[in-house]
């Protein structure tokens, strides 16, 4: 009597083959994944910029325009960003970014009321970036900054 649940040599060497055959399409499928995603694994998140001489910067906010390098993967172009700078009390930088936190408006800062003003849906924001009125949901985000051999760096993120 012939039982074909039995193992028999064909059947082994069909069972190897399929299994060899879906470790291989595997490894070829997990490889030509990692090359194809390389370029967005290699995007830098870290951006640091130079906002110019510590003795630059008063306890008046300044703007400083600046153009960013950005690497996205497959394309690289720069990329024009704002920020405000100036000294809090402790005479250390305060660096704000100048994108509103609504829909990305650039903020004006209005020296005479003593804000930041989007122009666009009327969003309203403190000296230190807390929300003052208006639809932002968030604060201007604060930038770390630090002084080096007398120049003030902030990290974009």
């Amino acid at each position: 009597m012939n039982d074909d649940s039995s193992i028999t040599r064909r059947n082994a060497m069909a069972a190897m083959s399929m299994t060899l055959a879906a470790l291989w399409t595997a490894a070829v499928a997990g490889l030509s994944a990692l090359f194809i995603t390389a370029p967005l694994r290699a995007v830098t998140r870290r951006r640091e910029v130079d906002l110019g001489a510590l003795s630059e910067l008063s306890a008046a906010f300044r703007a400083v325009d600046l153009r960013v390098a950005v690497n996205d993967g497959w394309h690289s172009r720069e990329d024009a960003v704002r920020v405000y700078a100036r000294l809090d009390d402790a005479g250390q930088p305060l660096v704000l970014s100048a994108t509103c936190t609504h829909l990305g408006c650039t903020v004006q800062w209005n020296a005479g009321v003593g804000e930041f003003q989007c122009p666009c849906h009327g969003g309203r924001f403190a000296p230190d970036g807390a929300v003052l009125g208006g639809p932002p949901p968030r604060p201007l985000r604060r930038l770390t900054a630090e002084v080096r051999d007398g120049r003030v760096t902030a990290e974009l993120g």
